[in-house]
Formats: structure tokens, C-alpha cells, sequence
């Protein structure tokens, strides 16, 4: 009989020690361990995720397959590591899950939306968006509130209706969702700004290889207010490189100042001439005068730290805003390295290490900078349409005989044997006639006097009903720059 009892102990002894045995109760324990850090301490939390699903059956499933392959001459620790990996692994798979089902109820709520949570289609669109069409009229993100509202719906309005998390029934809904893409639109407008200044900065650099040197910025004044004397050689080879270099890296884009357009129609006639932008300018006031504005900020700048990397061969130079580094043995005595640290090698109205700023590193005097900009050109064209058109004529004619173009429209000279794609000589041809069946629908509309200010008003108009805001008949009238660029920005702190 206690051979009998001896044989019984130790068979329940060998069942609760035999891991297929323990495993539906620890599957159960590791279900718990794993869900409280993903939903909290909640029971209710809890329960909610293995309601209608398949989670903990899955898990007990996976915990159960390992422990059965589990063999006694593993060691404890080893097993512990074996666990804390599968925990980790599962933990993370249900934080995605949670993270996929309940990411629209947190955008109604209003969470703001990150670029990294942002969904890579959306990012794609916003961009796309934002280099077609947003910054021929936008170069800065607003401060205020509302206008950031306005402008976000502005980028937003074309697609916004495929996202599935887009609430269409519910107006202060689709407020908050506009407002939590705010971030997302600030940031992809800056590096657009960014892609244009680095786009210039090429083609400078470019003129100072040939020249030794960059062009004054007087030339860049007057050729953006149409006072250069086309008389002297001087002026007009540097208005054609202006026409056909600057302007299209200027646009941000690769087809609202193409080959096609730069060499049939003068910038004050090229429009754009079918579609929801129909009749807006491919060149506006606001491109010109931020071109204006980045030449006056970074070109002397450039020029400086170009000679200081002719007179250091073979050293790299960087930058840096701390003074005492500059007198460092440890730092600037080798051959490989360089720091300078004078004002002259920086750019004036912008910080070169301040990116995530909501400007993209421009401070206010640079903002104010572009607004005076901005009026200097559009006062400099007010009353002179005739001489600007004239103007603009003369350049264009030039700008195609120095590229052999004969052609009447971009379909003309594509269909002509043997042309050399705009890029020829000067045969000495007479020019002809640069305005297509196109170019006259431009002509027979009476030119308006404030056409620039208002590139941007249709598409701020259609989507103030959704997003609740509202004009005066005084603000209204007021030009896109003043809605969107001219702001008192004391209040703000300064962006770097």
C-alpha cells in the first residue's frame, strides 16, 4: 500500500511539472500580462479586446506551442528570455492593432497628427498639393489661427473627401480634422521653400563659377520691377538668364514656367487656362518677390563662403555659432576641417539649424522683408502695364532667338523637322508672332489691376462654409499677401 501511494504522488507530481499541463493556465496569466500595459489596468479595457476577437486564443495558442517544444535541459533563464521576447512582440502587435482600429475616433477628438503618424498616402497628396498649386500664391505658413485653418482646407479641399476618416456629415468635425493636418501642411510648405532656395543657390553658384562672382542685387530688384535698360548688354543677358533660369526654379515645380510656357508668353500673360485655377498667373507678384527676398538674404552669404572654400582646397567648412571654437587648436588648426563663425558667412533673416521652426528658420524681419517685397512689386506695376507688357515682349523675343525657336506654339515646334528643342543659336531669323489661338483667349481679357492678390481668394471662398469662418466685405477686398502675409508679428516669438 505505500508503494502504491509513493507511485500516485509522484505520477501528480510529474503532471504539474509537464508544461503541456501548465500551459491553458499560463496562457491565460501571459494574456494578462500582455494586454495591461497595451490597454491599461482596466478590467472593462481588458474585456473590451478579447470581445469579438481572436486574441487570446491566439496567444494561449503561441504561449502553448512554446512551452510544449520547451525541454528540461533549458535553462530557467533562457526561458525568461524566451517569455520577456514573446511578450514584447505581442504587446507591440496589439498596440498596432489598437493603434489601426482606433486612430479615427482620435482625430475627431482632436489629436493633432504628426508627420510621423501621418499616413504616407496622405503625406504623398499633401505635398503634391502643395507644389502644383499652394505655393504659386503661399510661400509663408500664417500665424494666425484662422488663417492656418484656411489655408490647411485650401490644401486639403481636392482630396479630403476619399479619406475614409474624413466626417462628411459633420461640420465642427471636419474642423478638427482640417485643424489636426495643420502641422503636416506647415511642414511640407517649408520644404518647398527649401527645395526653392537649394534650387537657386545651384544656379548662383553656377553664375559665380563663370563670372568669379554673383550677380549685384541691384539687377535683381529692377528685373523683378521691370526697370532694367534692355538698351545696355549687360541688363538683357542677365533678364533672359532671370526669364529662363531663375523664374523656373522660382516656381517650385516643373511645369508652371516650362519650355512650353517661358518661350510663347510673356510672364504677365501666361495664365493658366482651363481647370479650378483657371486664369491665375503661372508667375504671380508672391513668386517674384520670394525670390527677391531669398536673393537678399543668402547671396552675399554664398559669395563669402564660396571664396573662403576656394582659399581652403581640400577642407571642409562648417559653420558654427560658437565664437571660441574659431581660436580651438583642437578644431580648426588641421587640414581636413574649417569652422568660421563671422556674420558674414550666415544668411540675414534666417537661421541655418532652425528648420522645425513654424517658418522654416525665417525670422520676422525676414517675413516683413517679403511683405515690402511684395508691395514694391506690385506698386512698381500699377499704372505700367503697358511698358511692363512691352517690356516683357522685348525679353521674350530675345529669350527666343537666343533659343533658335521659329514656332508660333509649343505644338508647332514640336512638329517641325529638324529643330534643335529650344536649345540652338540665333540664325539671325526675324521673330514672329509668340501668341498662339491660346495666347490670344489672355490678350482678349482686360487685364486687372490687382490679378496677383487675388490667386488664392477662390479657393479660401469654397471652403469657409465647411470650416466656419468668415469675411467682412472690408477684408474681402483685402489682396491674398494681406491675408495670409502681412501680420503683426510682435506677439510671436522670433523664428530662427
Amino acid at each position: 500500500m505505500a508503494h502504491e501511494g509513493e507511485r500516485e504522488k509522484r505520477s501528480r507530481s510529474k503532471q504539474r511539472n509537464d508544461p503541456n499541463k501548465r500551459s491553458k493556465k499560463k496562457g491565460r496569466v501571459l494574456v494578462d500580462e500582455v494586454i495591461r500595459p497595451v490597454c491599461g489596468g482596466s478590467r472593462a479595457e481588458r474585456e473590451r479586446w478579447r470581445d469579438g476577437s481572436e486574441n487570446r486564443e491566439n496567444l494561449m495558442r503561441t504561449y502553448s506551442s512554446t512551452s510544449a517544444s520547451s525541454t528540461s535541459d533549458i535553462s530557467r533563464s533562457t526561458q525568461g528570455i524566451l517569455r520577456d521576447r514573446q511578450l514584447k512582440e505581442m504587446r507591440e502587435k496589439m498596440r498596432l492593432e489598437m493603434e489601426k482600429k482606433y486612430k479615427a475616433n482620435a482625430i475627431v477628438e482632436g489629436k493633432k497628427v504628426t508627420l510621423k503618424e501621418c499616413k504616407k498616402e496622405m503625406k504623398e497628396k499633401i505635398k503634391k498639393e502643395i507644389a502644383d498649386n499652394t505655393w504659386r500664391c503661399i510661400k509663408f505658413f500664417p500665424p494666425e489661427r484662422q488663417r492656418q485653418l484656411e489655408l490647411t482646407a485650401v490644401v486639403l479641399k481636392t482630396f479630403v473627401e476619399e479619406c475614409p476618416e474624413w466626417p462628411k456629415d459633420n461640420e465642427e468635425q471636419q474642423r478638427i480634422f482640417i485643424e489636426n493636418y495643420q502641422q503636416i501642411v506647415a511642414h511640407w510648405l517649408n520644404e518647398r521653400r527649401c527645395y526653392v532656395v537649394t534650387r537657386l543657390k545651384d544656379a548662383i553658384h553656377a553664375w559665380y563659377q563663370k563670372n568669379k562672382k554673383v550677380p549685384d542685387l541691384e539687377l535683381f530688384r529692377k528685373a523683378a520691377t521691370r526697370e532694367l535698360d534692355l538698351d545696355i548688354e549687360e541688363h538683357m543677358d542677365f533678364m533672359k538668364w532671370y526669364w529662363t533660369v531663375l523664374l523656373p526654379r522660382a516656381t517650385g515645380n516643373h511645369s508652371d514656367w516650362h519650355r512650353d510656357i517661358r518661350y510663347y508668353y510673356t510672364i504677365s500673360d501666361a495664365c493658366i487656362p482651363e481647370g479650378e485655377y483657371k486664369d491665375t498667373m503661372h508667375i504671380p507678384i508672391s513668386t517674384e518677390a520670394f525670390l527677391l527676398t531669398a536673393m537678399e538674404n543668402y547671396v552675399e552669404s554664398w559669395e563669402n563662403f564660396w571664396k573662403l572654400k576656394e582659399d581652403n582646397p581640400g577642407r571642409r567648412i562648417q559653420k558654427c555659432k560658437d565664437s571660441n571654437r574659431q581660436g580651438s587648436k583642437s578644431k580648426t588648426d588641421t587640414d581636413i576641417i574649417k569652422y568660421v563663425s563671422d556674420k558674414k558667412y550666415f544668411a540675414k533673416w534666417t537661421d541655418f539649424d532652425s528648420g522645425a521652426s513654424p517658418n522654416g528658420g525665417w525670422s520676422n524681419e525676414g517675413l516683413d522683408q517679403y511683405k515690402k517685397n511684395y508691395k514694391k512689386l506690385h506698386e512698381s506695376r500699377h499704372g505700367r502695364m503697358i511698358k511692363v507688357h512691352e517690356f516683357e515682349e522685348r525679353v521674350l523675343q530675345e529669350v527666343r532667338k537666343s533659343a533658335n525657336i521659329k514656332a508660333k506654339s509649343p505644338e508647332e515646334h514640336k512638329n517641325q523637322k529638324g529643330n534643335n528643342d529650344g536649345k540652338g543659336q540665333d540664325d539671325g531669323s526675324a521673330t514672329m508672332n509668340t501668341l498662339d489661338n491660346v495666347g490670344l483667349h489672355y490678350l482678349s481679357k482686360a487685364r486687372k489691376k490687382t490679378q496677383d492678390d487675388t490667386n488664392c481668394e477662390s479657393g479660401l471662398s469654397s471652403v469657409r462654409d465647411n470650416i466656419g469662418g468668415s469675411s467682412s466685405d472690408e477684408e474681402s477686398d483685402r489682396s491674398d499677401m494681406e491675408r495670409h502675409v502681412e501680420t503683426d508679428h510682435s506677439d510671436s516669438e522670433e523664428e530662427d
